[in-house]
């Protein structure tokens, strides 16, 4: 792999033992890491590294550990942590980067690294192609490379400063039974206690049993078929999944019905308009009216209609809510269902790197993708599954209390909205630079030009495969099925002429 390809859709990602997934690599990346950080902080420069539970994330760490440790650059373990808490821990301590190792929702085989700046945001584009410059050839013939460094341990407890953040951040629960499956990931020892803590009743933890070589397997937000079952089961009230590194989210409601990420964010999208309409109306009322102005993104305050018992719950208020960024794959649903509530929407690239930049470009706070990456900007700004989670699971407490805990306790409550049917086809994409050829871009605008105002067609490359992602909405399941396979069928062509012309 050149270096200027050491960086994917999401900071590295590949098979552990596979360059650069290995300890040469990792000392490189080291290596250029701490000369990145010494071009822009060379005051006592320090790291914090963050890791999931697969087995090959405490050598990947040495490895890191030994380049940073060539450029003089502190690196501080904080152990097994969600991703979400290396973004708030980076920012909270003033740390020059922060490192999650992890490849998210991927299998144990797999393995990464996210990259955060000081201020807790993924790195751009622009930064990871800088770091990657610093990358060359001479690494190779130096010696270095098969050392190992172990990072500091300061005996500050990190993960707990992340914990009572959450706890701090987030509304309290009303009484709600829950089963919770953490992926065997990087939640698996704090996701049920934080909950408890919320006043929700954990009836079961799955998932949560981590042995170096189980994360995401079969379980968590990529697998939630098991925890719909277990809430079913239990007669819980909802249940809530997370992938291997906590950054995704997927409900299961008392009907075993999996409630996706774009389903949680219309949820969140609603009950935070409402809330801000209320919060205008009686901020205006007290004779503050240039509330829309201020400079709080949220305020701790009693208003609004939530209730635990017979009091008011003290939660978070967001006055200056605006709009949702969504992605390229959000369901037309979940547009048409913003436009209906007058909740101003916009898409962006498929990566919640790519949300919080448009979020941060918008001065917006809400963002998320149906997968479960779901950004609550004003907390945080990247995805944070559990920090999504206890706000979306505080709206339907409150809505089983409202209605009872019987059998009809999610009604009028999910789906939020009537997703519009898709269909998904990879297609394997052999001709290099297929999606730029001219045949190609013509089809795709000939067959955009023949869709309704509720149909929709995305041709998509993926960004770590050989694949162009075909994605069809519209009015029926039959209908985009059949469309999105008779593109597929069509392109197939095309690329077959393609590899003709070039015998």
């Amino acid at each position: 792999m050149k270096p200027t390809h050491f960086f994917g859709t999401d900071g590295i990602r590949g098979l552990y033992g596979h360059y650069p997934l290995t300890p040469k690599g990792m000392w490189s990346l080291g290596v250029a890491l701490g000369r990145w950080i010494l071009d822009h902080d060379s005051v006592n420069p320090f790291v914090l590294i963050g890791k999931d539970t697969r087995a090959s994330c405490q050598a990947i760490e040495q490895a890191l550990c030994a380049g940073l440790d060539v450029c003089g650059i502190r690196a501080i373990s904080i152990g097994c942590a969600p991703t979400p808490a290396v973004s708030f821990l980076t920012r909270a301590h003033s740390a020059s980067a922060g490192l999650m190792i992890s490849a998210s929702h991927n299998p144990s085989m797999y393995n990464g690294i996210k990259i955060f700046n000081r201020i807790g945001e993924k790195l751009s584009i622009e930064q990871e192609q800088l770091i990657s410059s610093y990358i060359s050839g001479d690494h190779c013939g130096e010696n270095h490379h098969g050392s190992a460094s172990t990072p500091i341990h300061s005996g500050t407890d990190y993960l707990k400063e992340y914990q009572d953040f959450l706890i701090q951040n987030t509304p309290e629960l009303p009484p709600l039974r829950i089963v919770v499956d953490c992926a065997h990931g990087a939640y698996s020892a704090t996701a049920a206690h934080i909950l408890q803590e919320k006043g929700a009743d954990v009836v079961d933890v799955l998932g949560c049993s981590p042995d170096g070589h189980n994360i995401n397997a079969e379980c968590g937000a990529v697998y939630p078929e098991r925890l719909a079952h277990a809430v079913v089961q239990h007669g819980a009230d909802v249940g809530i999944s997370f992938d291997g590194d906590g950054d995704r989210v997927i409900l299961v409601t008392a009907d075993g019905q999996i409630q996706d990420g774009d389903q949680i964010l219309a949820l969140l999208a609603e009950n935070r308009f409402v809330e801000h309409k209320a919060f205008i109306g009686q901020w205006h009322q007290v004779g503050h009216a240039d509330v829309e102005n201020s400079p709080l993104g949220i305020l701790n305050t009693g208003l609004g209609p939530d209730y635990v018992g017979n009091r008011v719950s003290p939660r978070m208020v967001h006055p200056t809510f605006s709009g949702v960024v969504g992605t390229v794959l959000s369901n037309l649903g979940l547009e048409r269902f913003l436009q209906s509530k007058n909740i101003p929407f916009v898409r962006t690239h498929v990566g919640d790197r790519w949300i919080a930049k448009k979020l941060k470009e918008l001065g917006w706070t809400l963002g998320g993708e149906s997968c479960g990456h779901i950004i609550l900007a004003d907390a945080l700004p990247t995805g944070d599954g559990l920090l999504a989670g206890l706000h979306a699971l505080h709206y339907i407490g409150t809505h089983i209390h409202r209605h009872g805990h019987g059998a009809e306790k999610n009604q009028g409550l999910f789906p939020i909205f009537q997703p519009t049917p898709s269909a998904m086809v990879n297609m394997t994409l052999r001709v290099p630079q297929f999606c730029q050829h001219a045949k190609f871009l013509d089809y795709y605008q000939k067959i955009q030009s023949q869709m309704g105002e509720d149909e929709r067609v995305l041709l998509r490359p993926s960004g770590t495969e050989p694949l162009l992602r075909i994605l069809v909405e519209g009015a029926s399941q039959e209908f985009v099925s059949h469309l999105a396979k008779t593109i597929a069928n069509d392109l197939e062509e095309q690329q077959c002429a393609l590899e003709n012309q070039r015998v």
